[in-house]
């Protein structure tokens, strides 16, 4: 009995889900990307919010903004946006200075290790 309560539930929160994605246009506002529901979620424009969740009662969609997991993360953690370029830059530059690509790597894992990135 519980297991059939439990595909209820889940079956109401997808479409529940599909709905407020619907209602934001369906896609991601920054690339466009639509395939795969688990993939899209909501960003809240500005940081007084009602209803965390969207799980949540007090939820209200047009407080958010519609983004691919990949965007979404970039919103939130703006300053590891060029963080690959500046980790490739430093490995470049640690074989140009004659490491072999080995402890030039460790190197540069080392250094971000000692970089405040949060």
């Amino acid at each position: 009995m519980a297991q059939k309560r439990s595909k209820y539930v889940i079956r109401h929160l997808r479409h529940k889900k599909l709905q407020y994605v619907q209602l934001l246009g369906g896609k991601c506002i920054k690339c466009g990307y639509y395939k795969n529901l688990a993939a899209l979620e909501f960003h809240h424009k500005n940081e007084k919010k009602t209803g965390e969740n969207w799980r949540d009662p007090n939820f209200n969609p047009e407080d958010c903004e519609l983004l691919c997991s990949n965007h979404h993360r970039e919103e939130h953690f703006p300053q590891l946006n060029d963080f690959q370029d500046e980790t490739n830059i430093l490995l470049s530059q640690k074989i140009k200075q004659g490491l072999d690509k080995r402890k030039a790597l460790l190197s540069v894992v080392e250094s971000v290790d000692n970089m405040e990135i949060v």
